[in-house]
């Protein structure tokens, strides 16, 4: 006898189990979603004609495309997959960090072109706006959920930044835009860090951004752990590059940790909150990209014999 009850389960449960990461239409419903969200005020280099001349952005652009040829003919199929779920992680937080406030209501996210993407290793900007005095600051991210489980890609991108630190570079996109203050052109002295979380919680978050499930997601620790990341690497790179005598380098991490511990103790109460639930003490003890990121930094505390600095995330408690 037909049952509807037990009809409706057994097709909840063969949906839920289609959820995967690994099942490949399940995936192309989320790169869609993806782009459809990361092209939202996606910076436009045909925007910047009048500015850089049409040759050289057309050059650029024929550059990207280039890449794109490239990545696909050489690209395995493991890596292509790698990249689609960057993608997805990097829709899910551009899109939390505006709507639900991650850093704050006074953060915005820029996402920048592929030129920039590629050339300058930056997949969105965070503008931390002061209306009065009307300025802003900036820091460039970089996120990391395809190397997650490789501890040398991951120290591959840390160490990248370093060598930039040392010689006295910040990272810099071409393309840049603010309506924020009305500016566009070339954007350097930009403090960069790399951010993002394992595969395994990728997929976690990208089930719950698929089904619109907002409230969750308002209340997730992966808030928690993106400010630990930018927090925690602002340190370390202030610290080399004053150790590397690099002043102009040196204050803009200084101001971005600033910026991000002032956004911390504004948050503490919503922070505290979500860090006391298992949950979320199950994900920041047991995330992958989060665990590597502490093991680089870690050695870098143990080199100069530096104490490990007290910030609102421990990791054993």
């Amino acid at each position: 006898m037909f049952n509807p009850e037990q009809f409706l389960r057994n097709l909840s449960e063969r949906q839920e189990k289609r959820k995967t990461l690994n099942n490949k239409e399940y995936l192309q419903e989320l790169s869609i979603k993806a782009q459809e969200m990361n092209n939202i005020n996606r910076i436009d280099p045909s925007q910047f004609i009048n500015l850089y001349g049409r040759d050289a952005v057309m050059a650029d652009l024929r550059w990207v495309k280039s890449r794109q040829a490239y990545f696909r003919t050489h690209d395995s199929e493991t890596e292509t997959w790698h990249k689609q779920v960057a993608d997805i992680l990097e829709a899910i937080l551009h899109e939390q960090i505006e709507q639900n406030d991650y850093f704050g209501e006074n953060v915005w996210t820029i996402k920048t072109c592929d030129y920039d993407d590629y050339r300058n290793h930056i997949d969105s900007l965070l503008e931390i706006r002061h209306p009065e005095p009307r300025f802003a600051n900036y820091s460039g991210l970089a996120l990391d959920v395809t190397s997650a489980s490789r501890l040398e890609a991951l120290a591959k991108k840390i160490e990248r930044i370093f060598n930039h630190i040392k010689r006295g570079q910040l990272a810099k996109i071409k393309y840049f835009q603010s309506d924020f203050l009305n500016i566009r052109g070339e954007k350097s002295n930009i403090p960069l860090f790399v951010v993002g979380c394992d595969v395994h919680h990728t997929e976690e978050l990208a089930k719950l951004w698929g089904d619109g499930r907002a409230r969750i997601l308002a209340e997730h620790p992966i808030q928690i752990a993106l400010l630990y990341q930018i927090t925690r690497q602002a340190q370390i790179y202030w610290d080399y590059a004053k150790r590397n005598n690099q002043k102009e380098v040196a204050d803009q991490y200084e101001e971005t940790l600033k910026e991000f511990e002032a956004i911390t103790q504004e948050r503490q109460t919503i922070i505290t909150d979500i860090k006391n639930r298992p949950e979320s003490k199950e994900f920041l003890q047991t995330d992958i990209m989060l665990n590597n990121l502490e093991k680089i930094l870690s050695e870098y505390d143990k080199y100069y014999q530096r104490p490990r600095s007290t910030t609102f995330y421990s990791r054993g408690k």
